[in-house]
Parts: structure tokens; sequence; C-alpha cells
């Protein structure tokens, strides 16, 4: 903070971080531990580490450990980065979800956010193959929301994944992601019985909006189920190709379907046909 900054210029070091040391390690109440530990974040002094590592190990409240994670990414250095990779290899499921989170955010000694140091890109890649879904899902976002261009290859790699909510979040990272090359490898989770599922993977394909998705966003145009139809309609209105404007003008003939998905239905049209005038 400011006011720290101040002080610090003013008495030569930082204040007071032996005295923030101790109330995080031997304070009586959570409260007096948490404000401790977040003043030591805030002033930022990689003397600190090792006293959040031991205060990680020893303490027993849930949110202050998860805040413990979040300060030691913050403080950085080479013995912070050693303790959180090797949280994510060999800790309990909890510490292993926490650590993928924070070494993702070019904390923990990762100097660029978009080129992930290669032990912190290894420790990523290999907890996608953890044991515990919650695990893989914090590592598959460490890494997207990294932006590392090689983390596209490996989040493919889990739309294969056996739980249908790391699909799902592989999904949604590589949609952020972009690029055509993407699409072919999320048409086979169209596939998918769950309607929601399919849902979100039609939302991420108009997101990439490439034209090769056209032909499986069509095919599910026959679908009854009027969220995934309403879906269907955006996406193809995002991709935005006309020579499917006569099967979707068919819908409208349907006098059961709602007000709200008639007019997603006309909006498409109108896109698709200024689309198709444009080009």
């Amino acid at each position: 903070s400011l006011d720290s900054l101040v002080d610090c210029l003013a008495n030569g070091g930082y204040p007071h971080l032996d005295e923030h040391i101790d109330e995080m390690e031997f304070g009586a109440s959570w409260e007096v531990r948490g404000h401790a530990l977040k003043a030591i974040g805030e002033i930022g002094d990689p003397a600190a580490v090792e006293a959040v590592i031991a205060f990680i190990e020893d303490e027993d409240n849930e949110d202050l450990q998860e805040n413990g994670f979040r300060v030691l990414a913050g403080l950085g250095g080479s013995a912070a980065r050693a303790f959180l990779i090797g949280q994510l290899r060999s800790g309990s499921a909890l510490a292993r979800r926490r650590a993928a989170r924070v070494l993702g955010r070019g904390e923990g000694g990762a100097a660029d956010a978009h080129i992930l140091p290669k032990d912190i890109f290894d420790a990523l890649g290999n907890a996608l193959a953890d044991a515990t879904p919650a695990v893989r899902i914090a590592a598959a976002q460490a890494l997207g929301s990294s932006k590392d261009s090689r983390a596209s290859a490996l989040l493919i790699g889990l739309l294969d994944d056996a739980d249908w909510e790391v699909q799902s979040a592989a999904a949604e990272l590589l949609g952020a992601f972009g690029g055509a090359e993407i699409a072919p490898h999320l048409h086979p989770l169209l596939n998918n019985s769950d309607a929601k599922f399919q849902s979100r993977i039609v939302r991420i394909l108009g997101q990439v909006a490439s034209p090769v998705s056209i032909e499986p966003l069509e095919a599910l145009l026959e679908s009854d189920q009027e969220e995934l139809l309403f879906e269907v309609l955006g996406a193809l209105g995002d991709i935005g190709h006309s020579h499917c404007v006569v099967q979707i003008a068919e819908i409208l003939d349907n006098s059961a379907i709602g007000n709200d998905f008639r007019l997603q239905v006309i909006r498409t049209l109108e896109r698709l046909l200024q689309g198709g005038a444009s080009g």
C-alpha cells in the first residue's frame, strides 16, 4: 500500500515485517493471523517466504491457507516456486488445486504470463493427468489463463477426458484461445446426450466462428430442445454463413415456439442475410 511504501522510505526498510510474521504465526485468532498475512503480501518482501511456507503447512483455517498460497506466489523467488510446484506434484488434493491456481498467473517466479517457465509449464501439464477432476480443471485454467501458446495442444488432449466438467472447462479455455484450428476438435463434443453441455459447446463454436462448424451446427437444428436450438441459432449468426437461411426460416412455421425463441430466429436470419449481402 502507499502508506507502507512511505513508511518504508522513511525508515530505510520495510517497517514491522517481523511483527507481522509473529502475528501471522502466533496470532490468537484467525482474524489477527489473516490481517498479518495480508500485510505481508502488501509489503511483498521475499524475506517472508519461509515464514509463509511454514504458515501454510501449520494453519488449519482453510481460507487462510488459500490466502497463504496467493501471498506466497506474489512474494516470488525460487523457494516459493519450488514449494508451489512441490505442492502441485504431491500435496493433498486441495493443496494441488490451490498451487495450480496460482502458478499460472505469472506469479511464483514466472516472469512473463505468456511464456511460462519450463518447470511451471511441465508441472501444470503433468497435473492435467491428476486423479482428481478439480485439480485437472485448475491446471487447465492456469494454462489457459497464462495464454502460453503451447497450452492449446495440452487442452485439446483434455477434450477426451472421462469427466464432462473437465471436457467443458477445456473447451471453454480453447474457445478463449480462438483460432479456426480449434473448432474441429470441439465437434465430437456435440454428440454428448446432455443438452446443456451441448449448448455450452455450441456457444464456444460461435465464439470461435469458424465456417467448418456450420455443418455440425446445422445438424442440431433438428433438435427438440429449445435451449439448445437458441444457442445453435446464435452460433450460426456469429459465423454468418447464409446457406442455411431456408432451414432456419422454416422454424418460424412452428406455432409452438415462444416469442423469445421466435425473436432469436428472426435476429439470426437478419444477421445471416446481412452477412450474405455484404459478402
